[in-house]
């Protein structure tokens, strides 16, 4: 079965939906889905097959405290009629191929530690794991004003499922409450973090400030520099 893999246009969004639903069990508004394509701030490839959106991959650019420039592989699903026909790593090789992603210094992605299949295509993509499982909470409590510590970061998105701060470095109360009042101050509906299993002094701070522990994932990572 032949597949062809595009760059996605808004007039994609309704199948991405579908693929979505189909893949992940999640909802997702094919408005919202145009809106981000149709800004060009998300580097969105899709795979074709009869005609038909069957996978896709999403991504944008983010900077952090180590790192200039990240490419975050945030979204890859394939409809389950057509898993198991290589189309994952055939996304996965656009994306990391594209031009588009010249100006990064590494991409990087949060692989579900059960999601084999996924880990076995972007490993055989030439990505490597950090092999330390970190939990990802999340909270749409609201907080008091204050000032971002020197050594926290935070990152504003807009995905196709949810909109949010990822909050990284150092994890306070304080840096906290600064990415709940950015998340309310912007309009968006929750703050996330990826915390190590082993660091329990934060993961208790984060259960005190009334997150939920989501999934656990790996970091991978593609290196250019």
């Amino acid at each position: 079965m032949a597949v062809q893999i595009i760059t996605a246009e808004p007039h994609h969004a309704p199948q991405i939906s579908i693929v979505i639903k189909r893949a992940f069990e999640e909802d997702a508004n094919p408005e919202t889905i145009a809106a981000i394509i149709e800004t060009g701030s998300h580097h969105t490839w899709v795979a074709i097959s009869d005609d038909a959106v069957v996978g896709f991959v999403d991504s944008f650019l983010t900077n952090s405290l180590e790192v200039n420039t990240h490419a975050e592989l945030d979204l890859l699903a394939v409809n389950p009629d057509y898993q198991g026909q290589g189309i994952g790593k055939q996304l996965i090789q656009t994306f990391t191929q594209s031009p588009i992603l010249a100006i990064a210094d590494d991409i990087r992605t949060l692989i579900r530690v059960d999601n084999t299949a996924m880990q076995r295509a972007i490993s055989q993509c030439g990505y490597t794991s950090d092999k330390n499982p970190h939990t990802l909470y999340i909270a749409a409590t609201q907080a008091n004003e204050t000032i971002l510590p020197k050594n926290s970061h935070i990152l504003a998105v807009n995905t196709f499922i949810y909109s949010g701060i990822w909050l990284e470095g150092d994890i306070s109360e304080a840096a906290i409450q600064y990415a709940q009042n950015q998340r309310d101050k912007n309009d968006l509906e929750i703050v996330g973090v990826a915390v190590p299993k082993s660091d329990t002094s934060t993961v208790d701070l984060l259960k005190k400030q009334q997150f939920e522990a989501v999934k656990d994932y790996h970091w991978w990572f593609n290196r250019f520099n």
